[in-house]
């Protein structure tokens, strides 16, 4: 695809920014609006609790606004309501299986190993749902 829209916005004299690896990042700059952003990024990563093609996978944020967003992601995320999907008050579920769990599992060891800092991961509420997999980010 790159190849094909780079000369056409050349031929115009125009500039791109092609974000062609997939995943559905967000790309954060240095003038956002970093509430807006925040709420954006919730929405998009569990806002349909994953259950759409397009959820937000990744982020692509500018060093000096990094840690203001970063904060106020932890913020969101330690107030989104987790549990059972069928009560309506929870915006978070589980997820659907212990191979599933055990996947993200191992991503966060390979980022951890890459030089990532990860927040969260680990399993809540096992006493309550034994056989499900909640994982979001406290």
């Amino acid at each position: 695809m790159g190849r094909q829209v780079g000369p056409r916005v050349a031929q115009r004299f125009g500039r791109v920014l092609l974000e062609l690896g997939g995943n559905n990042a967000i790309i954060v700059g240095p003038t956002a609006d970093l509430d807006m952003a925040a709420r954006g990024i919730v929405f998009g990563a569990i806002g349909t609790a994953g259950q759409r093609c397009t959820t937000t996978r990744r982020l692509i944020v500018h060093e000096s606004v990094a840690d203001a967003l970063v904060q106020r992601l932890h913020k969101a995320y330690a107030s989104a309501p987790i549990g059972n999907p069928l009560d309506s008050g929870n915006l978070v579920g589980p997820l659907i299986d212990r191979v599933s769990f055990d996947a993200m599992q191992d991503a966060l060891k390979a980022a951890r190993e890459q030089g990532g800092k990860v927040t969260g991961g680990e399993r809540v509420l096992a006493d309550e749902y034994p056989n499900a997999w909640n994982s979001p980010m406290r």
